[in-house]
């Protein structure tokens, strides 16, 4: 990556350094235009001892939060964004280096009352969620500490329980890799 902007090869999986705090990690949130559902994934894809982790997060007005949160998974898929793990599956795919990503995202979350503790002991009522959202850039890509971050328009459509929710709105994704890609997941907003 040059110091000024990200390149499409940026978008691949990257090699652990040999650094002890070594990660590659993918952030993507989206909040519809009505601001009544809002997403944010925080997925550590693979870190220096080939664990990986996730955090996801879905908001809608009316309705309790379901979260998805495993601190304890194995690496993505090696040379993809692809993880199969017991009640989750997540794949993201670079449709356009730097202009277009999906995200496909099956998995029992946790319906959690507000003010919960968040956490990957968290409890509450089993919700079964998909995810298959578009990010499609609307604004260059900007450089951040350890990777790049890019403003997004998001469409697609969430999956819960209780139906299906066309989302229409903003987003951003971002991508980090080496030992300054960041804390756990669930530390910081992406």
């Amino acid at each position: 990556m040059t110091r000024n902007s990200p390149s499409p090869h940026d978008e691949h999986r990257h090699v652990a350094d040999g650094s002890p705090r070594w990660s590659e990690r993918i952030a993507l949130s989206a909040t519809s235009d009505d601001e009544r559902t809002g997403v944010s994934i925080d997925w550590i894809v693979a870190d220096a001892q080939g664990r990986g982790a996730i955090d996801v997060r879905l908001t809608r007005a009316g309705f309790p939060l379901v979260v998805v949160v495993d601190d304890d998974l194995p690496a993505a898929s090696k040379g993809r964004f692809e993880l199969r793990a017991p009640a989750l599956w997540v794949d993201l795919v670079v449709e356009t280096p730097l202009a277009h990503v999906t995200l496909g995202l099956e998995a029992f979350g946790v319906a959690v009352g507000e003010g919960a503790d968040v956490g990957p002991d968290v409890r509450g009522d089993r919700t079964p969620l998909g995810l298959d959202l578009e990010w499609e850039t609307s604004a260059p890509p900007g450089t951040i500490v350890g990777g790049y971050a890019i403003p997004c328009r998001v469409h697609g459509e969430v999956l819960v329980a209780d139906g299906a929710v066309e989302v229409t709105g903003k987003g951003a994704r971002s991508h980090m890799w080496g030992s300054a890609a960041g804390p756990e997941p669930g530390t910081a907003t992406p």
